[in-house]
């Protein structure tokens, strides 16, 4: 048979499977050419998934052979499911034999991961090159011209991925929890304000009148149907504005989309922030909220989903400002490793600004050397807490700082601190109840909150410190001291230790008055601090944590 002839018949049959009502014209193209027997078969197979359908479920399923050769298709997945993978959501699910403050990953399945960053440099760089020196001043008098120093070395994802590493399971998904030092420790909200500077509390709802209907957004993006980072960025480098304000808008409206709440260049851009940009007080908006709940959904559970798929070495993306979480670490540190970065400024704000990070991708046994080496490995101290100047800031309303601080179950040494700081905070929260500096009081009242005050004062004096002084080579251990400490009303001999007390705390006071306190080079203070300074002031004492490296935080 010809060639010819086989065309003539394959025609005849595809005429015959096709529907009456098809053109020849339209069959006359398909046989131009000789057709195979699997293009004929695929060409006259109905469809029988919708678009929608089409739309919601991967096109080709992934098809892999077993060890014994024969072919297996793995299930379909949705493509909202994968897309939620992307974001961290599907990582949310927990076993349930996981316990609270459980680490999710043992030390020895520790892996090694490959970390991105959605946030760019180039932005910092795009807007110093960008606005001119009148616009410039304006964007750094703004809460975001403080974000202008940093530099390209200053994030340590490798940093950030030991730290995820030690994460620890808390049932609460709007906050990361983590085990070092042995302590864990909360980084929440409230954190991320303190070491960022961005409003992460407040009220949102007084920006409400603002959400639509802006003369910046019909000025710039009232053409466009689809506002992405990559279309932000454009008209950014193209320097779409006529004056000094619409420069100053676009460029916080760049920082803000492409570095602050940093995702996908393609990622669409909620209309309602470009329409802020009319509100006065845009910098005030929650930005760091937004940013954090992006962070938290790239990171949290997300290294136990990777274990869990036995992904030894994998990739994954940080979104939002993950540099946040690299200077709380540095801030909730006794002693601050030299190998890790250098304390620049200690009263800065925010306190991202109080630390220069050192280059450390070529340090050998970096894990061991941060983290368990005796002679460097880091110790944490309580959580960082806002200043009176930070709390003026507004940019923690409505959020509370780590009460407690929860420690690992295995560390006597560490539950014995816990205790301690449980009853002290509780102590000094209600020293802070005694007095209110709104109100004013009658003579009697307030004479009767001061001895109520000085009975507390005296309580953390006496009672409070004796029950965890060191006891080192005594037989008597916590519990029974808490036990005598209670039952000490009533006793025949408790005059007697009273007494003994009281002498006690004399020679204590007169040591106190010899000392001297001694201002060293460079505004460093080297000075012993006491509890019975704590009766002196009827507001109660400021707890002082000093680092090695010279550091002094008051909280």
């Amino acid at each position: 048979m010809s060639e010819s002839d086989l065309n003539k018949t394959v025609t005849q049959i595809i005429r015959q499977m096709r529907k009456p009502d098809d053109s020849d014209d339209q069959l006359e193209n398909v046989v131009v050419t000789p057709v195979r027997k699997s293009l004929r078969i695929k060409m006259s197979k109905p469809d029988v998934v919708s678009k929608n359908e089409e739309k919601a479920i991967v096109k080709r399923k992934a098809v892999k052979k077993s060890s014994s050769g024969k072919r297996k298709a793995e299930p379909v997945i949705l493509k909202r499911d994968i897309k939620m993978r992307r974001l961290g959501s599907d990582n949310l699910n927990k076993d349930d034999s996981l316990q609270k403050f459980d680490l999710l990953i043992a030390p020895t399945s520790r892996f090694v991961g490959k970390v991105g960053k959605a946030c760019s440099i180039d932005v910092i760089t795009n807007i110093n090159s960008k606005l001119s020196p009148d616009q410039m001043s304006i964007f750094k008098s703004s809460r975001f011209g403080v974000f202008l120093g940093l530099g390209k070395d200053v994030l340590s994802l490798r940093l950030i991925h030991s730290i995820l590493l030690r994460e620890v399971h808390y049932p609460d998904m709007s906050e990361l929890w983590f085990n070092f030092g042995s302590r864990n420790m909360r980084f929440s909200l409230y954190e991320f304000g303190l070491v960022s500077g961005l409003v992460c509390g407040g009220d949102e709802s007084r920006f409400s009148n603002y959400c639509d209907g802006g003369i910046f957004y019909g000025k710039f993006f009232g053409d466009d149907n689809r506002i992405t980072r990559q279309v932000i960025e454009a008209k950014f480098n193209d320097a779409v504005w006529d004056n000094d304000d619409d420069a100053v808008k676009f460029a916080k409206l760049y920082f803000v989309q492409c570095f602050l709440l940093g995702s996908l260049e393609s990622t669409l851009v909620d209309s309602r922030f470009i329409h802020l940009l009319d509100c006065p007080d845009f910098d005030d908006f929650p930005w760091g909220k937004y940013s954090f709940q992006l962070f938290v959904q790239s990171t949290k559970n997300k290294l136990w989903t990777f274990l869990q798929a036995s992904k030894q070495s994998t990739f994954y993306r940080l979104y939002g400002f993950p540099h946040a979480i690299q200077f709380w670490f540095y801030e909730t540190l006794t002693t601050v490793p030299d190998f890790l970065c250098s304390l620049s400024n200690a009263a800065a704000f925010p306190r991202f600004l109080r630390w220069s990070p050192k280059n450390i991708k070529k340090i050998q046994n970096f894990d061991f050397k941060v983290y368990d080496d005796p002679t460097e490995k880091v110790k944490a101290g309580p959580n960082i807490k806002a200043t009176d100047f930070e709390l003026s800031q507004n940019i923690v309303t409505g959020l509370s700082h780590q009460h407690f601080i929860a420690a690992s179950s295995s560390d006597d040494e560490s539950i014995l601190e816990v205790a301690k700081s449980a009853c002290s905070d509780f102590v000094n929260e209600l020293k802070d109840l005694v007095f209110d500096s709104g109100v004013e009081y009658s003579d009697l009242e307030l004479d009767i909150r001061k001895q109520i005050y000085d009975s507390i004062v005296n309580f953390e004096n006496n009672k409070l410190t004796d029950i965890f002084k060191d006891n080192s080579g005594e037989d008597e251990n916590v519990e029974e001291q808490i036990y005598s400490s209670d039952n000490d009303v009533g006793d025949s001999s408790s005059k007697d230790n009273d007494n003994s007390y009281k002498e006690e705390t004399e020679n204590e006071e007169q040591q106190f008055n010899d000392e001297d306190v001694t201002v060293l080079d460079g505004g460093e203070i080297d000075a012993e601090v006491h509890d019975q300074s704590i009766a002196e002031n009827v507001s109660g004492p400021e707890n002082v944590s000093g680092l090695d490296s010279g550091k002094v935080n008051f909280y």
